[in-house]
């Protein structure tokens, strides 16, 4: 296998990635260092967007159907992101 590219931008271990069911082209993470960011492989030099809202370890990442972005948290707690505004169920 060949290496395509490399992504750094979390400051703690990577908890997961997962590629977006709509766009070829945008993937989440989510790490340690309580982030979850928003990549396109377009753009090398950084995430686009820094998604914030979880206050420890984020465990996982998922996009639901209508391109959500649903992360857990080391807490137990939820936290659903879209372009608009966050919600957060414990």
């Amino acid at each position: 296998s060949v290496l395509w590219s490399t992504y750094s931008s979390h400051n703690q271990w990577v908890s997961s990635i997962m590629w977006s069911r709509k766009s070829e082209y945008s993937f989440v993470s989510d790490s340690y260092d309580t982030l979850v960011k928003l990549w396109d492989t377009r753009s090398l030099k950084a995430s686009l967007y820094d998604l914030q809202g979880h206050e420890d370890r984020v465990l996982c990442v998922d996009w639901s159907i209508k391109q959500l972005i649903l992360s857990g948290e080391a807490d137990n707690s939820l936290k659903m992101f879209s372009f608009k505004c966050v919600w957060v169920w414990v």
